[in-house]
């Protein structure tokens, strides 16, 4: 009998798999790079959009407290899910797709908090 593998000319690879290596990756990558994520939507109505938020403390400025922002955005009547906004909003923070918003008070919980607060409003 011979292996499954010599009958076809490429080698298996199960695209789930595939999948999973690539999102780790992505997150190793932005665990490095010191990116946070925050996730705005409405848990009791999962249909109701939201949004998916990258962020990390801006290296532009010294003086200044200012955040770049990458978000992904699932519109009102799909289904928000987490993995989907997660891989767009990092993809695009790690492209150079991000803006730069001024934080009032400097801190992880602070930033989280206005950041959540700047999109709840979209989302109820």
């Amino acid at each position: 009998m011979t292996n499954p593998q010599q009958q076809f000319p490429f080698p298996t690879i199960r695209p789930k798999e595939k999948m999973i290596e690539k999102a780790k990756s992505l997150a190793e990558q932005c665990r490095e790079d010191g990116i946070l994520l925050m996730y705005v939507f409405d848990r009791e109505n999962p249909v109701s959009g939201g949004f998916s938020i990258a962020y990390r403390p801006s290296r532009a400025y010294k003086s200044t407290v200012m955040v770049d922002v990458a978000v992904s955005y699932c519109r009102p009547g799909e289904r928000f899910d987490k993995k989907i906004g997660r891989d767009f909003a990092l993809r695009r923070f790690l492209n150079g797709e991000f803006i730069q918003v001024p934080a009032l008070r400097y801190g992880e919980d602070y930033v989280h908090e206005e950041l959540r607060q700047m999109f709840y409003n979209f989302v109820n």
